[in-house]
């Protein structure tokens, strides 16, 4: 299993998707393996905006940013893998997500490890398997279901 060494930084990470300030949920990529699987990292802070008003006597992350940080990740690794597809011509969008689980709350000052895994690729359509890892252990699995969708012009 070959494994690639990334340790991207934000001027990187910006290349790759199309999200910005305050929509951007990973803060660096550690590496990725065989073109099927990526990790990376999103620090959790007080100054996080949607936390300011999210529960605000007791912080916790947004599940659907759990989430969306899980297809960030995936789509930082699909535009490496698949150049060809540059989100300047189009995007992806979650068409399904299933077997969601969430098992703790996360909260600021948590750095969370998020793994993804690429199941299987049909065509423009994606299925991607992702986890966070909280301290090693996970909290949160899904499996997303992602599709490029071609600008029209």
């Amino acid at each position: 299993m070959k494994k690639y060494i990334l340790d991207f930084n934000m001027k990187h990470i910006l290349q790759l998707i199309p999200h910005r300030f305050p929509f951007i949920l990973i803060d660096r990529i550690l590496n990725y393996e065989n073109k099927r699987f990526i990790r990376s990292i999103k620090n959790i802070t007080i100054n996080d905006p949607w936390l300011q008003g999210h529960f605000p006597k007791f912080h916790i992350f947004p599940a659907v940013l759990i989430l969306e940080s899980i297809v960030q990740s995936g789509i930082i690794l699909l535009s490496i893998i698949q150049s060809n597809l540059f989100y300047k011509e189009g995007f992806y969008c979650i068409t399904n997500i299933n077997n969601t689980i969430f098992k703790k709350f996360i909260v600021p000052g948590d750095t969370l490890i998020i793994e993804v895994q690429i199941i299987n690729i049909r065509k423009n359509t994606f299925l991607l398997c992702g986890s966070i890892l909280l301290d090693n252990t996970i909290v949160c699995t899904s499996n997303i279901v992602c599709k490029y969708i071609f600008y029209v012009h």
